[in-house]
């Protein structure tokens, strides 16, 4: 939580597939506890994602990649770093 009471300040950017809808079903029931940690999700679709990564566009949308602090946690590993904080 902010210390204003405003949104809480970025703690990661998760890439999820927009045209999954395991994913989606997903982030609409499990999302807001971390959008409330301050972490946001985009499509790895977009055009952004691909840009901001460290390998090639097509390697970047075979799996969940979530971005903390400029390193990746890729799938499963992913998934687990975000259970140690609903837990």
């Amino acid at each position: 939580m902010s210390v204003d009471g405003g949104e809480p300040p970025l703690r990661g950017i998760a890439f999820y597939d927009a045209h999954c809808p395991l994913c989606l079903r997903l982030l609409r029931r499990a999302g807001s506890p971390f959008w409330r940690r301050g972490f946001i999700f985009l499509p790895l679709q977009e055009a952004c994602a691909s840009d901001e990564a460290p390998f090639p566009p097509e390697a970047f949308r075979h799996e969940m990649k979530l971005l903390l602090h400029r390193s990746y946690l890729l799938g499963v590993y992913a998934f687990t770093f975000w259970k140690g904080l609903v837990v």
